[in-house]
This record gives structure tokens, sequence and C-alpha cells, in this order.
């Protein structure tokens, strides 16, 4: 990607987050061109750690926390959730971080392939008797 060369927007980038995304890394690429040492990750949903506890800011951690304030569980089609503990994204990076530069392959993807279903979510939760699905809750019906 030399000086002056259009970088072309994909279609399925209707969003900021994923445009700001795309830019970014695309600027990192132009960086490694120009001789930096650059390591990019792309990373899934981080989650808590491995021991559970959350950042009681994040977005996901709001959401169920909504539903237990609520005692409702908007959940009736089955969802999954691909969730990564902090500590283990935090730790993948560090290692790579000590490797030596012809050791690395340079760009990374992070997922969790052990996705974690709504039913699971669902359960844990009216087994600790918090929640109420929603609609058993809309529908009037009584536990």
């Amino acid at each position: 990607m030399g000086r002056g060369r259009r970088i072309g927007l994909l279609p399925d980038l209707m969003i900021g987050y994923s445009q700001s995304k795309w830019v970014a890394e695309k600027l990192l690429l132009q960086a490694r061109e120009l001789g930096l040492t650059i390591d990019i990750f792309r990373l899934g949903r981080i989650s808590s750690n491995s021991n559970g506890v959350w950042n009681e800011k994040d977005m996901l951690y709001k959401v169920f926390e909504s539903f237990i304030e609520q005692r409702i569980l908007p959940f009736k089609e089955e969802i999954h959730f691909e969730l990564m503990p902090v500590d283990f994204v935090s730790e993948f990076i560090y290692k790579i971080s000590r490797l030596k530069e012809n050791q690395k392959l340079g760009i990374y993807h992070m997922f969790n392939d052990q996705r974690v279903s709504s039913e699971f979510v669902t359960s844990f939760f009216e087994k600790m008797k918090y929640l109420t699905p929603i609609w058993i809750w809309k529908n009037g019906y009584n536990l």
C-alpha cells in the first residue's frame, strides 16, 4: 500500500465501529510496510476472568445485571455467547509479545469456539431464583 494508493471500503462494513477497526488495521499494516514491528490481535468477546469476576462497567455484564434487576430473561429463541476470559486473552498477548520477531505471525485471530448458550444462562439464573423468563412474565404464568 504505497503512498496515495486508495484503500477500498468493503460493503459489509456498514457501521462506524467496524469501519474504524478496519481503518486502524489498514494504518497498522501500512506502518508495518514502513518497517515498524506490528502485531494485530483480532479478539472475540472478552468477558470475566477465569474465576468469574467481571468488569462491572462491561456492556455484557450490564446486560446481565439488568436482567437480574428486572427479574426477566428475554431469550425465547436459543442464542449463544462467545466469551473469552480476560486473563486468558492477556496471557496469550503477553506470550506472543515475548516471541522473537521471526517466530511471530503478525495477525492473530482469537475467539472461543465453545460458546455459552442462552439456555445455560437462563437455567443458571432460574436455579438461583433471580429471574423469570420474559415470555412467561408477559403471558402471566406463575412459576
